[in-house]
């Protein structure tokens, strides 16, 4: 009998037991050579996008290519809070931003939808659909300054009780970032 087959399995079996079955698929998945993928080549290749609120264009290469919310048009920021990483996948006009945060915490992850407006009022969803995510990431472990390579991909609705209504997120892309030690620096 071959132990190195049935150590893994016999890991994901404990760990399929250990966690809730709502909480499966927030596991972080990760894969050292991530950063190899072409996609990351491309973003070499093209200039950060400019924002609203840029005072000047922006003078390092393209963090991220993530198709949401019928665009493409977003950058990617990171910071550690205490124990958690938090990467941010936005874009703002000046008047708005919007976007989503993944919040890391070791293992597991939460993906959190966002958005800000200085025309239209904030509202809070009373209840969060996760109909799938998936995250993968170069690494597990991060320190300031280290760099990230993600992979995400995801279909999470936002339902609103006053409203009686719901928005769809549904995001699909690879992002890079460098960790700052202030979320502002982002």
């Amino acid at each position: 009998m071959n132990l190195k087959k049935i150590i893994p399995v016999f890991f994901c079996l404990i760990l399929s037991f250990a966690i809730k079955p709502d909480e499966k698929s927030n596991i972080l998945l990760v894969n050292k050579k991530l950063k190899k993928n072409p996609a990351f080549s491309e973003l070499e290749k093209e200039m950060e996008l400019e924002m609203g609120i840029d005072r000047e264009q922006p003078k390092s290469k393209r963090t991220a290519r993530i198709h949401y919310m019928n665009s493409e048009d977003f950058r990617c920021g990171s910071f550690i809070d205490k124990e958690n990483l938090e990467i941010s996948i936005y874009n703002n006009s000046g008047l708005d931003i919007g976007g989503f945060k993944i919040i890391i915490n070791k293992w597991k992850y939460k993906i959190v939808p966002f958005s800000s407006s200085d025309i239209m009022p904030n509202t809070t969803p009373f209840k969060i659909n996760i109909k799938k995510q998936k995250l993968i990431l170069n690494k597990k472990n991060f320190v300031i300054g280290d760099s990230i390579y993600g992979y995400i991909d995801f279909d999470i609705s936002e339902l609103f009780e006053n409203e009686n209504s719901y928005i769809q997120h549904i995001g699909k892309g690879y992002f890079r970032t460098k960790i700052s030690k202030n979320k502002y620096l982002n």
